[in-house]
């Protein structure tokens, strides 16, 4: 975890003193990357979703397979 706290530290650090430095931007526009960042939140937003609506048809196949669908092999005895 220290590892990747300090890689993004110097990721924002550097990346903002080397578009301020050479593309001359100033204020929020210097992070690097700034359009990626500000739709970042609904990115995980719209991970989480599909991730949990995937999860829930995961558990209903598998409730499905074991709750007892129409299973022949049952039905025969």
């Amino acid at each position: 975890m220290l590892y990747i706290s300090i890689a993004l530290f110097l990721y924002f650090a550097l990346g903002t003193f080397y578009n301020i430095k050479s593309k001359n931007l100033s204020g929020k526009e210097a992070i690097p990357n700034i359009e990626f960042w500000r739709s970042f939140p609904e990115l995980v937003q719209e991970g989480m979703t599909y991730s949990m609506n995937s999860a829930k048809q995961g558990v209903n196949w598998v409730k499905g397979k074991v709750g007892g669908g129409n299973n022949s092999a049952y039905n025969e005895l």
